[in-house]
């Protein structure tokens, strides 16, 4: 992923997030600091906004380090009115199966 990939993420999420009043919105985030991007989180991240492309009740954006450099690529997932739920170790894969299962089916897969 290079520098003006994320520019342009940025762009779209920001201009995304102004027009849909994400708050009340399922809210999926990847952790893109530097040792969630070497681990592999830009592939994450590029699978989760193709999956979730179509639905108006998910938004899919990235943000900094979320601390747990071990653990990368970090996903978080806040559902309103739930607890955020955070993926560790994701792989496209992984995001594929289990936060599809969470998001829509309201069930917790590993």
């Amino acid at each position: 992923m290079t520098l003006q990939d994320l520019e342009q993420l940025k762009v779209d999420i920001l201009s995304e997030h102004a027009m849909t009043g994400a708050r009340k919105k399922v809210r999926i985030t990847v952790g893109m600091g530097t040792c969630g991007i070497k681990a592999g989180a830009g592939d994450v991240l590029n699978e989760l906004k193709k999956q979730f492309e179509e639905s108006r009740d998910v938004v899919v954006s990235y943000t900094g380090c979320l601390g747990m450099c071990s653990r990368e690529p970090l996903v978080q997932v806040a559902v309103p009115g739930k607890p955020t739920v955070t993926y560790f170790n994701m792989t496209p894969e992984k995001a594929r199966r289990s936060l599809s299962s969470y998001v829509k089916n309201d069930k917790l897969k590993r």
